[in-house]
C-alpha cells in the first residue's frame, strides 16, 4: 500500500481509549508502534496509513468511520512522520483530480478484501 494517510478524530480516538481502560502502551503495542509514536498520531502529530486506521479501530473495537476525520473536502494526506517526528506532507484535495482519491480508495478496498480473507481463513479453522 502507498504512504496515502488519514487523519485521526484525536480527541474521539483517545476518549474511547480511556473508556477501555487502554494505555498509549497497550494501544502502541497492539498497532506494532513504540509507545512515542502513538504518541504522535494521538496528539495529531502525524496522519495514520489506512492499515494503522483499521488497526486502531479494531482495538478499539469501533466502525473506522468513527474515528476518521471528515470533512466537506475528503482530503487525502500523502506523509511521511518518522521517528524523529519530522513530518513530509503532500495533499490531494479531492476536488481537484479523482485520480489519486480513487486510487486510493481501491487500494483501501484490497486492503478489506485480504482482511476478510483472513477473517474467513480464521472462521474456517475454528469450525
Amino acid at each position: 500500500m502507498e504512504n496515502i494517510t488519514l487523519k485521526l478524530k484525536t480527541d474521539e480516538v483517545r476518549k474511547i481509549r480511556q473508556q477501555k481502560g487502554l494505555s498509549q502502551e497497550n494501544m502502541a503495542h497492539e498497532i506494532g508502534l513504540s509507545q512515542s509514536q502513538y504518541s504522535r498520531i494521538e496528539q495529531g502529530d502525524c496522519a495514520v496509513s489506512f492499515e494503522k486506521v483499521f488497526e486502531i479501530s479494531r482495538v478499539l473495537n469501533v466502525n473506522p468511520d468513527e474515528i476518521i476525520e471528515q470533512g466537506k473536502n475528503f482530503i487525502f494526506n500523502n506523509c511521511t512522520c518518522n521517528q524523529a517526528g519530522n513530518i513530509e506532507k503532500n495533499t490531494i484535495n479531492n476536488n481537484q483530480d479523482f485520480t489519486e482519491e480513487r486510487k486510493a480508495y481501491l487500494e483501501q478496498i484490497n486492503f478489506l478484501q485480504e482482511q476478510n480473507a483472513e477473517l474467513l481463513k480464521m472462521i474456517q479453522t475454528k469450525k
